[in-house]
């Protein structure tokens, strides 16, 4: 395959490093434009949501969604200014977020986590965990019930 692309393998490994940058920038503008959505517009249900469900969880594969969703519950009432959790804060993030995100999520010099995005991550993740009807694991995982 290298002799019929012009210029070989170096042609070759340029277009997947160019590649690689595209899909980079596109995944960064996509968590851009959900942070926004979410920040401005959603968020503000998020405490509402949590004080009127009540998640329960029997299998431990999903104890780290868990407990996430219990940080969160515990957060609601904090300020919107308050960007992120604090440093004394075991925040769970094997299970939880997604490896796509984990750099939008923890910040690379503090290595705090940080809130907005870090509930982006959450609630997908507790909606495997927490709809009966999707699959039989997902059925003995968790369910939430209104209150």
């Amino acid at each position: 395959m290298y002799p019929a692309v012009p210029g070989g393998v170096g042609t070759l490994k340029s277009l997947a490093r160019e590649l690689m940058a595209t899909e980079r920038a596109v995944s960064e503008r996509i968590r851009y434009q959900l942070r926004g959505s979410y920040s401005h517009h959603y968020r503000r249900m998020l405490a509402p949501i949590l004080a009127a469900l009540e998640f329960k969880c029997n299998n431990t594969a999903y104890r780290p969604v868990m407990d996430a969703i219990e940080l969160l519950s515990r957060y609601a009432g904090v300020a919107a200014t308050e960007r992120y959790y604090a440093e004394t804060e075991r925040v769970p993030i094997e299970g939880v977020v997604q490896w796509a995100w984990r750099d939008a999520v923890v910040d690379a010099e503090s290595r705090r986590v940080e809130r907005i995005p870090y509930e982006l991550c959450v609630l997908p993740a507790s909606a495997g965990a927490h709809r009966p009807w999707t699959s039989t694991r997902c059925r003995q995982a968790g369910w939430g019930r209104g209150g």
